[in-house]
């Protein structure tokens, strides 16, 4: 059966309301997060209000991105996720055939973005080791169709029944929580809870995104949310703020608050749809027309004022002409003319005017430019400054800095092969000791050879003016603070599955 079927089937009076809001929190410097909210796919009408609107026929989506990378950039590759799921919705002309067809588009809207954010990375090496999450919800009729890769989440909330998340969060600690080592709420407050398993950015382990239909009905809410909201709040209490709070504009602002009052320790993004019954809305609701409908509105009023407009033009010219018939008066004839040529032609009046426009351009443009060769002809020959060097004081400080940071790096590293050796025998132990090594590469080594501090085996590329100085400098100060944070992780790691 198509999708189109089982959309008719399902059809009802259920009006839609979305709201979204993004904020940086209480303890990041900017803002890695990114979303997007396309109300209305088929008329690419990608902004969103507080109005309750119909859907249009190809449906709704929501896409939240959750940036990683600190120095590299997770902004850029949250907004390469985005941008890359709004261009590939613009080019749909019809549903896929099938729900898996449409599980299947989420997945390589996915797929697509990561090979995007991987070349960017190799066109701007600046930007190398960047990644995001993903978590997408196509919303037709009463089916939402979700995809995600990462840790960013889909809730559905339905009164009456308690709030889990409708996706499996791609981390470590899921993992315990799938296999009963630990409770939602312990991995909520784990130690390792922000180490993920699958993203988009990373080279050699490309993601792969996960795909369900959750069956929606009037009244329900769906919730999509990077982990800075539900790494601050327990489900019960997204739940209780779900419950009580009514509007989406305002049960997203309340999510964000409490968030950031328990404590706001990650950017929070959430996204709220709410399914609505045309029949029970209050009338103080709003409810706008889709953009299909205003379209056909907005052409049949353009119809109606040119056909008037062409109607009065040719009275106009009847009864002047008409009177012109009857008097042989030069004057009276010139004055007809230009009573003519004043009259209101709203038909090629735009096109006369840009052709007027066009004219005066020209001619402006052929006077600037022979204005313009003979400035530079009488020009004076520029003298080029010699480039200031870069101090050899703050350059040796800087190479002890960082000898610092290799050492440290170094013992880190020969802790972790220890504790490798000695738990290599617990698959679940030794996979999270993998995953801190990987980012000791991914965000300590890395990041020094893209920006070029280092070469080889880590000698030290001497930045050469005061530019390239502060540009080492800020690199060696981000990666200072990704392995204190590794550090600090193994000095309070407990190795037991409720650490």
């Amino acid at each position: 059966m198509s999708v189109t079927n089982n959309i008719e089937e399902n059809k009802t009076d259920a009006l839609v309301n979305i709201f979204g809001r993004t904020d940086v929190g209480k303890a990041r410097d900017h803002n890695e997060d990114n979303f997007a909210i396309g109300q209305d796919i088929k008329a690419n009408q990608w902004e969103f209000n507080q109005h309750a609107f119909k859907q249009g026929a190809l449906g709704s989506v929501m896409v939240v991105a959750d940036g990683m990378g600190g120095t590299n950039a997770g902004e850029v590759a949250s907004e390469i996720m985005v941008n890359t799921a709004k261009q590939m919705f613009q080019k749909l002309q019809a549903l896929p055939e099938s729900s898996q067809a449409i599980k299947d588009y989420l997945k390589k809207v996915i797929k697509v973005a990561h090979k995007n954010i991987l070349a960017h990375a190799a066109a701007h090496p600046e930007t190398e080791g960047m990644g995001t999450t993903a978590a997408i919800a196509w919303v037709i009729g009463l089916k939402a169709y979700v995809a995600w890769s990462g840790d960013s989440r889909v809730y559905l909330y339905r009164q009456g029944v308690p709030l889990t998340p409708a996706t499996d969060d791609h981390s470590m600690v899921w993992e315990l929580v799938q296999s009963g080592h630990l409770t939602p709420n312990q991995a909520r407050l784990h130690p390792q809870s922000n180490i993920i398993t699958q993203s988009l950015g990373e080279a050699r382990n490309p993601p792969s995104p996960e795909a369900k239909t959750l069956q929606l009905q009037t009244g329900d809410r769906l919730l999509l949310c990077s982990d800075g909201l539900n790494g601050e709040l327990d489900d019960p209490d997204i739940e209780a703020i779900l419950e009580k709070t009514q509007g989406t504009s305002e049960a997203c602002q309340e999510l964000v608050n409490k968030a950031n009052l328990a404590g706001g320790s990650d950017n929070i993004t959430v996204l709220l749809m709410d399914m609505l019954d045309i029949n029970r809305v209050g009338k103080n609701v709003q409810v706008r027309d889709t953009a299909d409908q205003k379209a056909g509105l907005d052409a049949q009023k353009k119809k109606i004022i040119l056909w008037v407009s062409l109607l009065i033009l040719i009275c106009s010219l009847y009864l002047l002409f008409s009177n012109l018939g009857q008097t042989d008066n030069p004057a009276q004839i010139n004055k007809a003319a230009n009573k003519a040529q004043k009259l209101p032609v709203m038909i090629d009046s735009t096109q006369t005017k840009h052709e007027q426009t066009s004219g005066k351009d020209t001619t402006s443009k052929e006077q600037g430019a022979s204005t313009g060769r003979n400035e530079k002809e009488n020009r004076p020959p520029v003298l080029l400054r010699e480039e200031k060097k870069a101090d050899p004081k703050e350059v040796a400080a800087l190479e002890a800095r960082l000898k610092k940071l290799l050492d440290d790096k170094a013992k880190v590293l020969k802790n972790i092969e220890g504790l490798k050796k000695s738990y290599q025998d617990i698959p679940a132990e030794l996979k999270k000791l993998k995953a801190l090594q990987q980012r000791l590469t991914k965000e300590i080594a890395s990041p020094l050879v893209a920006k070029k501090i280092i070469k080889g085996s880590n000698e030290f590329v001497a930045p050469t003016t005061p530019k390239a100085l502060k540009k080492a400098i800020y690199t060696i100060e981000r990666v200072e603070a990704s392995l204190y944070d590794i550090q600090e992780k193994m000095k309070h790691w407990q190795l037991s599955p409720n650490g």
